[in-house]
């Protein structure tokens, strides 16, 4: 069986405890920005400010357990001691929450205890495992990290192309209406829709279009968060990241733009995603004036498709500010 990079630490450095809790240090710093995360505290805690935007938990504590294999009674207890300790210093009531960090995907029997177990506790607990730490570390702000567990000689699996497919849908307004000074005729729903059989969880996406002369409206900030933008040529890209994972089997709007009378044709779009550090996939889109008439998706085609701005600027790899 493949050892994931954190598991592997106990064959690459003395003390491979104390070089989990330097990654998870790291990635967190990296995730929310070294300003948010204080140092260790004497019970080997970390813990981050308003680490859950969106949440009540305006502190999340963060705690390494360098776990391998099963969870016998004794780990159990100690996870059930490392709550108890972190509840008898904030108390009920508080705007917290506690985070379990450990290296390996749990068994069955251990996920199993685990969410029985939380079920019954009085403050918020989250579980991130191999898998969720591997997604942070694939991820822009894992680089410092990842480059220190290659220098360790673990080895970090390349991510994947991200199986996610564009899609764009019209739909007519419901009467010709004025917004912002220009008439509004149609609605073109952009969406993501992911085909593949894993939760992206760190995913960022990327969407330049021609001049429609219309506003376009805000995604929906529960599900995406916009980055830094990219752009040129007088025509930017909009590039916003997922807050929640995306999952295999779900299509997820992205953005609506508004189209009217005054919108120049034909329409080009172009799209480029990317999931941790795996390769930016591109596609475009052409939309003509006759597909107003149409009833249904059109799909993005593979391929970066025309150049809407400097190509200096289309590095989606890039880190987001």
């Amino acid at each position: 069986m493949r050892l994931n990079p954190f598991e592997q630490l106990e064959f690459f450095v003395p003390d491979p405890k104390v070089a989990f809790n330097e990654i998870v240090e790291s990635l967190l710093r990296g995730e929310f920005g070294a300003e948010a995360v204080s140092p260790f505290d004497a019970q080997g805690r970390l813990h981050v400010d308003g680490a859950a935007p969106g949440l009540p938990a305006r502190v999340t504590f963060y705690e390494p357990k360098y776990f391998l294999r099963r969870w016998c009674s004794f780990k159990r207890q100690q996870i059930r001691e490392a709550f108890q300790q972190i509840l008898g210093q904030e108390g009920l009531g508080g705007s917290w929450r506690w985070a379990l960090c450990v290296p390996a995907t749990l068994a069955p029997e251990d996920r199993r205890w685990f969410e029985h177990w939380r079920q019954g506790q009085p403050a918020a607990i989250e579980l991130l495992a191999g898998p969720e730490l591997l997604q942070w570390l694939q991820a822009p702000g894992g680089r410092s990290a990842l480059e220190r567990m290659r220098a360790w000689g673990v080895t970090i699996p390349r991510a994947e192309p991200a199986q996610v497919r564009g899609r764009l849908r019209v739909q007519p307004a419901a009467s010709y209406h004025y917004s912002m000074g220009a008439l509004l005729s149609h609605y073109l729903y952009v969406s993501l829709r992911h085909a593949g059989h894993e939760p992206l969880t760190v995913f960022e996406v990327e969407l330049g279009h021609s001049p429609t002369l219309c506003l376009n409206f805000r995604p929906d900030e529960r599900d995406w968060r916009e980055q830094r933008p990219q752009g040129g040529r007088g025509l930017p890209a909009h590039r916003w990241r997922a807050c929640r994972p995306l999952l295999p089997g779900e299509e997820r709007l992205l953005v609506v733009i508004p189209v009217g009378v005054q919108t120049p044709w034909p329409l080009d779009f172009s799209l480029k995603h990317a999931s941790g550090d795996g390769p930016v996939v591109e596609a475009h889109l052409r939309l003509e004036p006759t597909a107003l008439n149409v009833t249904g998706c059109f799909d993005f085609v593979p391929g970066p498709g025309p150049q809407f701005y400097a190509p200096q600027t289309r590095n989606l790899s890039a880190p987001a500010a």
